[in-house]
């Protein structure tokens, strides 16, 4: 829906013609029924007219779902915090993305309503209240942006911001917010920390898609329903404009890269890569008790990638431990000379990330000055950075038969100096020389 037809379904359906006159006795009623509007437009986004009044909860012999628009008109008005679409009331930002109201409804479609005691839902009119629980949760999450960024003068806009699109169930603009404030965590631990202190913030916040609901209370109620979590932010529509910074439409840019898989490794090659991969810092982890619990050398693993990363280093400090597993680990035969390529061919750095093609990712050794193509591991570099291009990142390039691969961690930073540099590069990029082995 475009901006210019969902400002003439507002302007029909929210006008002064609409008005209806208040009688005096029930004026008092009415600013309540309005304080309460704006409570449940916090936390729902969208509830419809008959379902307000249910929860308003008080015999209302002379307001009903047909005249309430006309009584709650003026505040709609004059105050413009909510609006009516149809048979609901919207919360006013809804008004720049109806077709996303839209989407709200069906979510909410037949899911439970949290519903406190009218003392502590009036307390929701402030759009700023919200449980202890949450506001101490985000406060830690605030206490670690703070830390992490001392210098930047957006932190704190960044915290809200972050907060804002939890609230509305909208993870997958989590990176584009960061690259907004200029917020990049170069320190992996510190990022780790984050990403663990944001999904225990959004596990107390009460999202509008579960009609007010926190996502551990939705999961008392609704075992069923997966809970949201960071990875959620990967997801992009095909109409939304690319990741990549092209200015073309997703399914017209990267998507058809990503559908195809060439830019990343098969099925068989993916799992082979990873229990290789696991299998020699499942043999670091036996010595050095980096991580407490047992490293398994498996596909799919029940451990996350950046539970690794501490082994990850202890190799690329001392890859001596490579001679020593190729001595004294049980690998198996089809891993062997996989396991020896990396002894002396990896290459740990910083990269500029220049373009993405069908066959694979372009990145720019600023070292050597070569251009290097990457392999996806499970997916195309793309669908895992979601990054505009050019990026710089640190990783480590690891030689995989005949391609290039990396090693599952990619610390992804927007560059703030030499962009036009950086841009020329990219802009160059399909006339400079790739490499695809090393």
């Amino acid at each position: 829906m475009t901006e210019l037809e969902a400002k003439r379904i507002y302007e029909m359906q929210n006008h002064e013609n609409l008005v209806a006159k208040c009688p005096e006795p029930m004026r008092q009623l009415v600013e309540a029924l309005n304080i309460w509007t704006e409570a449940a437009v916090n936390l729902y986004g969208v509830i419809s007219s008959r379902d307000l009044l249910d929860e308003f909860d008080i015999t209302l012999m002379a307001i009903d779902s047909h005249n309430i628009k006309g009584f709650l008109m003026p505040y709609v008005l004059a105050n413009k915090k909510y609006f009516f679409y149809d048979d609901y009331v919207v919360k006013r930002s809804g008004l720049k993305d109806l077709d996303g109201v839209q989407k709200l409804i069906k979510d909410q479609a037949g899911k439970p309503r949290y519903s406190p005691s009218k003392a502590e839902f009036a307390k929701y009119a402030d759009p700023a209240h919200c449980d202890m629980d949450e506001k101490e949760a985000w406060a830690k999450v605030g206490a670690l942006i703070r830390r992490a960024f001392p210098q930047n003068p957006s932190a704190i806009k960044f915290l809200r911001d972050v907060r804002r699109i939890c609230k509305k169930d909208r993870l997958k603009d989590l990176k584009k917010v960061a690259a907004k404030h200029q917020i990049v965590f170069t320190d992996q631990r510190k990022a780790e920390e984050f990403a663990a202190l944001v999904n225990a913030a959004l596990q107390k916040t009460r999202l509008q898609k579960h009609k007010g609901l926190t996502p551990e209370e939705f999961e008392n109620n609704v075992t069923s329903q997966n809970l949201p979590n960071l990875k959620d932010y990967y997801e992009i529509y095909l109409d939304d404009p690319c990741a990549c910074g092209s200015g073309k439409l997703y399914e017209d840019c990267c998507y058809p890269i990503q559908e195809a898989k060439t830019a990343q490794l098969s099925k068989s090659d993916c799992k082979l890569f990873y229990e290789t991969w696991y299998g020699l810092l499942a043999f670091v982890n036996e010595r050095t008790h980096t991580l407490k619990e047992k490293v398994i050398a498996q596909y799919p693993n029940s451990l996350e990638d950046f539970q690794f990363f501490g082994m990850r280093e202890e190799v690329c400090e001392k890859p001596e431990w490579i001679d020593k597993y190729l001595a004294e680990g049980q690998i198996p035969a089809d891993q062997v000379e996989i396991v020896r390529s990396w002894r002396n061919r990896y290459k740990k750095g910083i990269y500029l990330m220049i373009n993405y093609e069908p066959e694979h990712a372009v990145a720019f050794d600023f070292k050597t000055h070569k251009a290097y193509g990457i392999k996806g591991i499970s997916h195309t570099i793309s669908q895992s950075a979601q990054m505009e291009l050019p990026y710089k990142f640190e990783t480590v390039l690891l030689p995989f038969k005949d391609v290039i691969v990396y090693d599952t961690f990619m610390g992804l930073e927007q560059p703030s100096e030499n962009i036009e540099i950086y841009r020329g590069l990219s802009g160059m990029a399909k006339r400079i020389a790739v490499s695809k082995t090393f």
